[in-house]
């Protein structure tokens, strides 16, 4: 042997989820209008950015 290290097969599940795309979630909140907040990565309704009439 070279005494290099192997890494173990990987089992299914191991590791960072695989980005698949929006969830049910965030596809139901852009259908509502609803964005997330880029500062603080929140939800935040279209109306509450506008400025008090």
């Amino acid at each position: 042997m070279s005494g290099a290290r192997t890494r173990p097969e990987k089992e299914p599940g191991d590791g960072p989820l695989a980005d698949t795309g929006p969830s049910e979630i965030e596809i139901e909140r852009r259908q509502a209008g609803v964005e997330e907040d880029e500062d603080e990565g929140t939800a935040v309704p279209p109306e509450a950015e506008l400025p008090p009439d």
